[in-house]
């Protein structure tokens, strides 16, 4: 029984331990954001999961949020009028070895931005 009880303090010591690097966020490698002044109306985000890009092209600073964080519009108040008027090109790459997924946690990969 003393045994068992060790071998559980053990493995519940390490638990934690292991989980917490399963739980890491990915990191990008290299991050570009640079103003468009296109004078598109048209945007476009793309994720190229399998080589770790992330490509946002016309965007506003207010859309790229909202769509990482799956807000509705009237539910992101606030900031400055530029938010919402400036266009950007937002190109990302993930380090090595990260996985961007395609869909579904791909809102939280962005936000690491």
């Amino acid at each position: 029984m003393r045994g068992f009880a060790v071998t559980l303090l053990v493995g519940m010591a390490v638990m934690p331990a292991t989980s917490h690097a399963r739980a890491q966020k990915p990191r990008f490698e290299v991050a570009s954001i640079k103003p468009n002044n296109s004078g598109s109306g048209s945007s476009q985000t793309s994720i190229d999961s399998d080589r770790g890009y992330f490509r946002a092209t016309n965007v506003t600073v207010k859309s790229l949020i909202a769509s990482c964080y799956r807000l509705l519009d009237f539910q992101l108040v606030g900031g400055p009028d530029w938010i919402n008027a400036a266009r950007f090109d937002f190109e990302a790459k993930a380090e090595t070895g990260t996985l961007i997924p395609s869909t579904g946690t791909a809102n939280v990969t962005r936000s690491d931005l």
